[in-house]
C-alpha cells in the first residue's frame, strides 16, 4: 500500500492547514526517498509547533504501519528513520508519539534495552489520553528485560484499569506468579484497585 493510502485525507481536506498542505505534499512528491526525507526533516525541523495531524502525518510517513510490508519512506533502512525521529522527539519533547515511535524504530534498528527503554518509558508517561500502546514485538522484547515488572505496572496502571475488581485480581495473581522477588511482591501486595 501507498503512503498516500495510509496518510488517508490528512493535509488535503479544505480545513487543513498551510503547513498539513505542505508536508503532505513533501511526503508524496515523486523525489528519491532520501530527498524527501531530508525535506521532510528539514520543514518539520523549522516549525515552531506542530499539530496532532502534522505529528501523524509524520510519523505515518516514516513507520506507515509495524511489519515489513508497510516501510514508508527509506524503507528498511531503520537507521536513517531513527536518525530523524530522534531529531522530532528532541526539538518537540512535549510529543510523546515521538517518543514512543522511535523507540519502536529503535526496536527494528536492533538497539539495546539501554537505548530504547528510556524513550519507551518517557513517551508512555506523557501520553496522557494513552493514544499509543506498544506493538506485539515490544512486549515480546521489554518483557525479557530487567524493565519488564516496570513496563507491566505501567500497562496495569495506564492501561488495564479502570477495569472491574475481578478482571484486577486477575491481572495480580497473574503477575504475583511471574514476578517473585520480595520488592515485587510487597510492592503487588500493596496496589489498590482504582474502580470501575
Amino acid at each position: 500500500m501507498s503512503l498516500e493510502y495510509y496518510l488517508g485525507n490528512f493535509g488535503s481536506e479544505l480545513h487543513s492547514s498551510l503547513q498539513e498542505q505542505k508536508l503532505r505534499s513533501i511526503i508524496l512528491s515523486e523525489n528519491d526517498e532520501y530527498i524527501v526525507m531530508h525535506e521532510l526533516s528539514s520543514f518539520v525541523l523549522s516549525q515552531e509547533s506542530l499539530s496532532s495531524v502534522m505529528v501523524w502525518m509524520t510519523i505515518k510517513a516514516l513507520m506507515p504501519a509495524y511489519g515489513s510490508e508497510y516501510l514508508g519512506l527509506a524503507g528498511d533502512d531503520f537507521d536513517a528513520k531513527l536518525h530523524l525521529l530522534i531529531q522530532f522527539a528532541e526539538k518537540f519533547p512535549e510529543v510523546a508519539l515521538f517518543k514512543c515511535h522511535t523507540a519502536e524504530c529503535a526496536l527494528l534498528a536492533a538497539e539495546s534495552i539501554e537505548f530504547i527503554w528510556p524513550l519507551l518509558i518517557d513517551g508512555m508517561l506523557a501520553d496522557k489520553k494513552n493514544i499509543y500502546y506498544p506493538t506485539s514485538e515490544m512486549f515480546e522484547f521489554i518483557q525479557q528485560s530487567y524493565s519488564s515488572f516496570e513496563f507491566d505496572m505501567l500497562l496495569l496502571d495506564k492501561y488495564y484499569q479502570p477495569c472491574d475488581i475481578a478482571t484486577f485480581d486477575d491481572w495480580l495473581a497473574e503477575f504475583k506468579i511471574q514476578y517473585k522477588s520480595i520488592e515485587q511482591q510487597f510492592f503487588l501486595k500493596n496496589l489498590q484497585w482504582k474502580g470501575m
